[in-house]
């Protein structure tokens, strides 16, 4: 003990510190030993060094008893920070899930141990660019901060500025300024300038995001001055330069500009920080931008040379999870280099470069822990995307060499749906009822704090966490390969005769992709044009403002104006995404897939007309893209690949059904904050024709369980799930345009207001074992949902998909509950007789198109099918219990009349002729 408190002491406490691991057997003094030389190696920044100290003091103290968990969650922890800042990031990210795990598991923990352990997590999120993981410790970690009266200054400031610094890079400002404001107090009461420098200059970077470009520039300059000569305040005036640099520079003040970046580069040259100054893309980026591409590209080589330690050519053969560098530094620059490129005409070296970058980024995005921070990730590596996608359309159009529109169209794909491709890819692995349960909890929790219950933030972090520990535990599941297989693709359409058109929508220029069954691929520049977003709400309003049935009941001046409205919104649609070279292409083969993109993910393609529009217009006469193709979508061609690949498995019964009722009227009413928000229709009123719709169905299908009235319930559908090869809810249905965790499909309502338990949310689907060849949605709007920039749209639609459905039916918009009745029956009576998906849909809706009260389209094109198309093995529904569908008797009833009628006749007859 004696020789271990020297080893406290300054001097020569190495020395005592092996004195008594050379004196002492293995037991606590030893890994006290063990620890404080780890910790000597860390303060002298050499944590190589300090790792297997902290190794062998955390592997000491786990194997011996009576080891309070405090010293073992302390070894533990400062080992995940030494792996850390060596950029062992999994091995970090081990061992700090496993210091929380002991902490979260100990009846009374150290709750400063526990602020620190969240802080080092925030720390390893940030780094590993796992923002929405860094959200929830900082988030707990802020919360358990001021709870405590006797909390250090500097362990108080790092908590809120790690947390300001984590909502500024998702993009929550406000919240980022409440905590950098906690900061900046802690730091001017306890006068420490680095972190008043760094308090002000992040205050100004929040100003930046909030457009408030007087506080900004102030707060850059309070940051200057409040460092002044301080000695410990200079490398952070570096980064306060760069700020000011870039200020002046999207204001095109080049003097001021090139002051500011020249003294941000003496600064940390001075401070001997070289790396921190060439990880910032901001520099050569108003270079590029201001057409100064020679020197923007030399800066870059600096940059990418020094931080890579490679010449600055030699980057694309980087192996990432090999790397000793930062990746994200490099991934900017890579992505400005390739923007210089291909500015200056030298599209191979650009497109070397964003090659790189996509290789390193999808690294990135398959190794976060959320589908969140995949979706931050999908959504900042979409430009580059664009960029190259249009490099190699053009290059294609300028050499012909068809392997560059392969690529562009290879991009495309990589481009959408990452994260709902990941999450089907999961769905079929092996998920424990503990990660189940979790997730239910999580979703819950969401829609309580989605709800103005803020309360309930910090259960929903710490879930939130736990779930994250859980996943870690489990060996990884491997992401499905992104390289696009062509072939296998092209051999999947052939199968299926089908064509894939795939729209690619991009500030750069926008095309649409045609790949055929034999493999051969086609690509249409599309006209700008005014805003597509624009037309394809006109040509929506224009369906729904139109519709009618059988006959319009307007005054015909009136109508004839709709119907124009109708016509003139579809034709400008069409003409925009199926120029006439593609419609050319497309007639010679009427099965068609669609991957939308964007805002097309709201059209219905199956209304557009492309032929006819005589006033006054004949609906049943117009000549819609539907007549022309027999339609069906895909999220990608990848997805497409995904759920053919899927082995096919037995169900205890074809068919799941709900058919929940309603009350009078229901108000759809959620309070947030006090507020009452009214959403959708904001009623759930009755829904006389969804029985009817159910009944008809199960008298079509032999194995089919359904549920009607109050056993409609959530706790019916939860229990049955993952058995049936059909689920089909018929219900209602709403979508929350800001918050996809508030859309909903409503179970039966039997009071006066909205029960939430019986409520199915979106983000509910995430959790639950779908897995069946078809969801058929017959409500509202669960198509629609809230874009996700480089995915797809957050809806029941994609929710259901991510959750394991090979395919799903659902709507676009508000459908009449007794038209989607008859289409639905229709739908599945030719499913049945085993037509396939996509056909089975398109004779329904044929037959409404034809004529009868539901010709217009407003009736039938918001049915949309993604997904797979093929038939669905069923089974017709066995006679032999003598039971028999309505109609039937009324068949057997005109047969038997008719063999009357015929024998009375021949015997009238024969009594005739005898006489």
């Amino acid at each position: 003990a004696l020789e271990l408190r020297d080893a406290a002491e300054p001097g020569p406490s190495r020395d005592a510190a092996r004195r008594v691991i050379a004196n002492h057997p293995s037991d606590s003094l030893t890994a006290q030993a063990y620890h404080h030389l780890g910790n000597l190696e860390y303060d002298d920044f050499d944590d190589a060094g300090a790792i297997p100290y902290f190794q062998r003091a955390a592997e000491l103290r786990d194997s011996l008893p009576d080891i309070p968990i405090r010293d073992r969650a302390r070894s533990l922890m400062n080992l995940a920070s030494s792996q850390r800042w060596v950029r062992r990031y999994d091995s970090s990210g081990l061992v700090i899930r496993q210091v929380l795990d002991l902490l979260e598991a100990d009846p009374a923990p150290d709750t400063l141990l526990l602020i620190e352990a969240l802080n080092e997590m925030g720390a390893l999120a940030i780094d590993r660019n796992d923002y929405t993981l860094g959200r929830g410790s900082s988030y707990r970690a802020t919360r358990l901060a001021r709870g405590l009266n006797n909390l250090d200054p500097y362990t108080d400031y790092i908590t809120h500025y790690r947390a300001a610094l984590i909502q500024l890079r998702l993009g929550e400002s406000e919240r980022a300024e409440h905590y950098v404001e906690r900061a900046l107090r802690i730091a001017q009461e306890s006068e420490d300038k680095a972190q008043l420098v760094n308090a002000y200059n992040m205050q100004g970077l929040i100003a930046a995001e909030l457009n408030q470009d007087e506080r900004r520039l102030a707060s850059f300059r309070r940051a200057e001055a409040a460092a002044g000569d301080d000695p410990g305040s200079q490398s952070a005036l570096g980064h306060v330069f760069l700020n000011l640099a870039e200020y002046y520079g999207d204001r095109k003040d080049y003097a001021a500009f090139e002051t500011y970046q020249r003294r941000a580069r003496e600064q940390f040259q001075r401070m001997d920080d070289m790396g921190a100054f060439h990880r910032s893309d901001r520099i050569p980026g108003f270079l590029t931008d201001w057409g100064r591409y020679g020197e923007a590209i030399a800066d870059l080589n600096e940059r990418l040379s020094y931080l890579t330690g490679r010449p600055a050519d030699s980057i694309f053969a980087i192996d990432p999870p090999g790397a000793t560098f930062e990746l994200m530094p490099v991934v900017d620059l890579l992505g400005v280099r390739g923007r210089a490129f291909a500015a200056t005409d030298s599209s191979s070296r650009a497109l070397r470069d964003y090659a790189t970058l996509f290789r390193l980024l999808e690294y990135l995005r398959n190794d976060v822990s959320t589908s969140a921070s995949r979706e931050y990730l999908s959504k900042n590596l979409r430009p580059f995307y664009d960029q190259a996608v249009a490099l190699y359309f053009n290059r294609f159009r300028t050499a012909g060499d068809s392997s560059d529109l392969r690529q562009a169209l290879a991009l495309s794909e990589q481009s959408r749906a990452y994260s709902l491709l990941h999450a089907f890819y999961v769905s079929q692995s092996d998920v424990s009822m503990e990660e189940r349960q979790l997730t239910a909890t999580i979703a819950d929790l969401e829609r309580r704090v989605s709800l103005g219950e803020d309360d309930q933030q910090a259960r929903l972090e710490q879930s939130r966490m736990r779930l994250d520990r859980l996943r870690n535990r489990k060996p990884g599941i491997a992401a499905p390969a992104r390289e696009f297989p062509h072939a296998e693709l092209a051999a999947l359409l052939r199968d299926q005769d089908i064509q894939l058109l795939e729209y690619h929508l991009a500030p750069s220029g926008s095309m649409a992709f045609l790949l055929s069954p034999d493999g051969s691929l086609q690509a249409f520049p599309l006209e700008a044009g005014d805003s597509l977003a624009a037309r394809v709400e006109r040509f929506r309003q224009s369906i729904l403002e139109s519709y009618y049935r059988r006959k319009s009941l307007r005054p015909r001046a009136v109508q004839d104006s709709l119907d124009r409205r109708f016509m003139e919104a579809g034709t400008a649609l069409a003409e925009q995404l199926l120029p006439p070279p593609l419609r050319k292409a497309l007639y010679p083969r009427p099965r068609l897939c669609i991957v939308p993109d964007g805002v097309l993910n709201y059209l219905p393609f199956a209304a557009l007309p492309l032929a006819g529009g005589e006033r006054p217009l004949d609906y049943t006469r117009v000549g819609y893209l539907q007549d022309s193709a027999r339609l069906r979508y895909a999220y990608s061609g990848q997805y497409l690949l995904e759920i053919a690949s899927h082995p096919a498995r037995e169900y205890d019964r074809d068919l799941l059904a709900f058919a929940p009722t309603f009350g009078a009227s229901q108000p759809v009413v959620e309070t947030r904050g006090g507020d009452q928000l009214l959403r959708g229709s904001n009623t759930l009123g009755p829904l006389p024709f969804n029985r009817p719709e159910v009944e008809a169905i199960l008298d079509l299908i032999g194995k089919a369980t359904a549920y009607f009235g109050a056993e409609a319930d959530r706790q019916h559908f939860l229990s049955a799930l993952g058995s049936s090869r059909i689920l089909h809810l018929s219900s209602h249905g709403s979508v929350n345009p800001t918050d996809p965790n508030l859309s909903f499909v409503a179970f039966t309502q039997s009071g006066d207001s909205i029960d939430r338990d019986q409520m199915l949310y979106f983000n509910d689907l995430y959790g639950l074992p779908i897995d069946n060849e078809l969801t058929v949605l017959s409500a509202c709007e669960t198509a629609l949902g809230e874009l996700a920039l480089g995915e797809t749209t957050l809806s029941f639609a994609s929710a259901f998909a991510a959750a394991g459905a090979r395919s799903t039916l659902t709507t676009l918009w508000e459908v009449d509950d007794r038209a989607t009745k008859d289409l639905i029956v229709e739908f599945y009576r030719r499913l049945v007789v085993g037509e396939s998906r996509a056909d089975a849909l398109y004779d329904a809706q044929a037959e409404f198109r034809k004529g009868g009260d539901y010709a217009h389209p407003y009736f039938w094109s918001a049915m949309t099918l993604y997904g797979a198309s093929g038939p669905v093995a069923l089974s017709g529904r066995d006679k032999s219990d003598g039971s028999m569908p309505a109609w039937s008797y009324v068949v057997i009833a005109f047969l038997i009349v008719a063999i009357l009628s015929y024998f009375l006749i021949t015997l009238k007859r024969a009594t005739i002729t005898s006489l």
